[in-house]
């Protein structure tokens, strides 16, 4: 009886690993030629162990990529900086938050003592005030004169008395300019 042995044939001879050591396809046509020949002897094919060790050869040291380290650090600072960013802009936020809430607390303020000026300024408030605690009166028909005038924009009345005084009065006062300037 002829027994039949099956081989394993390798893909290539360059290192691999895992299912692509077996060409799978190259072991079909195997299967398919042993086949074909009924009687065939078979031939001998070099046994390949379970479990072969490395030699030290085929280790292979990894050092570290400079550019690894340079991209790892570049990260790192990177990393870094936005924290610190996300940092300002929480506290900036929170700031804007606070000053957002005192300019609400301020216009409220100046709304309110907006409020309390025109009730000061108060027309009939100030005419009880002036007749009552002043001792103010209203003028007299005699009191008001009315001036009718082209001229819109100016009014002067002018009288007799007031001149001579008013020519004495602005004379004193330069002289007394002119002394204090002096002294």
């Amino acid at each position: 009886m002829a027994t039949r042995s099956a081989t394993v044939r390798y893909a290539s001879r360059s290192a691999v690993s895992g299912s692509n050591a077996y060409d799978i396809s190259r072991l079909r046509e195997f299967d398919r030629e042993s086949e074909k020949l009924p009687d065939a002897k078979p031939t001998k094919q070099p046994t390949v162990k379970a479990n072969p060790k490395p030699s030290p050869k085929t280790h292979k040291a990894y050092g570290v990529s400079l550019f690894a380290v340079t991209g790892f650090v570049v990260v790192a600072v990177m990393m870094v900086f936005v924290l610190l960013a996300h940092v300002r802009y929480n506290d900036i936020s929170s700031e804007t938050v606070r000053l957002q809430a005192r300019l609400d607390e301020l216009n409220e303020q100046e709304r309110k003592l907006m409020i309390e000026y025109e009730k000061a300024f108060d027309v009939i408030a100030v005419e009880q005030y002036a007749t009552n605690v002043l001792g103010m009166s209203k003028p007299d028909e005699s009191q008001v004169s009315v001036v009718q005038t082209t001229a819109y924009d100016k009014a002067v009345v002018v009288s007799q008395e007031k001149d001579e005084t008013q020519g004495t009065e602005s004379m004193v006062t330069f002289l007394a300019s002119l002394v204090s300037y002096f002294k």
